[in-house]
């Protein structure tokens, strides 16, 4: 059996700056839609994906992301995004 997985990566293209990256490669992404020059809403799904999708909204310029209504910076959102996704 074969999975694809994305992991998400987002890259400042003007400073060449990596503004996201997961440290776990399971993390994989469903979709990204640019809502503004620097808001993207992910869908993101971990492997293996026995459970729920999350949708996520990252601001590229203050380096934050919001996960529901609650919003971390971008070197705490992934342990934030685990939290959530466990108490789904």
């Amino acid at each position: 059996m074969s999975l694809w997985v994305y992991p998400p990566e987002i890259i400042d293209v003007e400073t060449q700056d990596l503004v996201l990256k997961f440290a776990n490669p399971n993390w994989s992404m469903d979709f990204a839609k640019w809502e503004s020059e620097t808001i993207v809403h992910l869908g993101l799904r971990k492997y293996p994906g026995d459970r729920n999708g999350i949708s996520v909204r990252i601001n590229c310029a203050s380096r934050s992301g919001e996960i529901g209504h609650s919003s971390f910076l971008l070197t705490e959102f992934e342990e934030a995004l685990e939290g959530a996704l466990n108490s789904q």
